[in-house]
């Protein structure tokens, strides 16, 4: 029998550099696993849906089992690719996701990427400065990401699981990738 591979869920709310991280990381952690994956649930609803679907929220109760089904798709993939670290991008974004995920992930730990408001709020601005309507949405989204995440790293606390904090507002993208990779190998 095969161990369990490491998940490591990506939490923090829009802006924080979650998806770029998860980009950058699988390079660096090539020295501690043979095998990374990614479970990239946003990415797909964002593929699947226009950004007026999600009503200005990370996670809206009518695409709630839909984004575990996908978790649970992508995560079958990735365990039958063998792969020994597995990222999740954003995922559980809702209370009510933390035990289903959980029972499906033996090895886990949990990354918060956060930053200064100020930094989420011009990161925003940079992104989204070509469209007012789609900044508009990603700046209530992010009022919507700060509470739904607050009750999923409450529970999380409560639960006393592994929870690493990291400020990517004080380190470059790289940095800070590296720096997961590195915390990642420490876990294995």
């Amino acid at each position: 029998m095969t161990e369990d591979p490491l998940i490591i869920f990506v939490l923090g709310v829009t802006n924080t550099g979650k998806s770029s991280v998860m980009q950058d990381s699988p390079k660096y952690a090539m020295d501690c696993f043979k095998n990374v994956g990614l479970v990239q649930v946003g990415k797909e609803m964002r593929r699947r849906y226009p950004p007026t679907h999600f009503n200005g929220m990370g996670a809206p109760d009518n695409i709630e089992l839909e984004a575990i089904e996908i978790f649970l798709e992508q995560l079958k993939q990735r365990k039958q690719q063998r792969c020994d670290l597995i990222l999740v991008d954003g995922q559980p974004r809702r209370y009510s996701q933390i035990d289903i995920m959980l029972n499906h992930a033996p090895r886990r730990a949990f990354l918060h990427l956060t930053a200064s408001h100020e930094v989420l709020l011009e990161r925003a601005a940079v992104r989204d400065s070509e469209d007012p309507d789609k900044l508009s949405l990603s700046l209530a989204r992010l009022k919507n990401d700060k509470i739904q995440l607050y009750d999923v790293l409450s529970e999380l606390s409560l639960m006393q699981e592994r929870v690493l904090t990291y400020d990517t507002s004080k380190h470059s993208q790289l940095q800070t990738a590296y720096a997961v990779a590195q915390w990642c190998g420490r876990l294995r």
